[in-house]
């Protein structure tokens, strides 16, 4: 709440930071627990990532609403196209030539 910052127009789809201390802390100890097991090697991190939203809707450190707006459908496109754009090349042998490339320039 700094006095000499003033907002002149209003954001679209914002809202005001929350300011709940419990469920700061509760989403911090999700997150550093995230990290922790994925880190350990207790289970994968997708496991681990997806266990946490699930625990910070449960404990309503998150709603989902805001869940899902967090989700971009181009950038989850783009993430799963370049899986099958990687597969191509490894099986047609372009990533191998390309590769050979680069070492030789470089």
């Amino acid at each position: 709440k700094d006095p000499n910052f003033a907002l002149v127009s209003e954001v679209s789809g914002s809202q005001p930071p929350r300011e709940d201390k419990l469920h700061m802390f509760i989403a911090a100890a999700l997150v550093i627990a995230m990290i922790s097991v994925a880190t350990a090697g207790v289970m994968d991190l997708l496991t681990a990532a997806l266990l946490c939203v699930f625990a910070m809707l449960l404990t309503h450190c998150m709603s989902l609403s805001n869940a899902g707006s967090a989700i971009s459908i181009s950038v989850v496109l783009t993430i799963a196209l370049s899986f099958g754009l990687s597969k191509g090349l490894e099986v047609t042998g372009a990533a191998a030539q390309l590769a050979d490339f680069i070492v030789q320039v470089f």
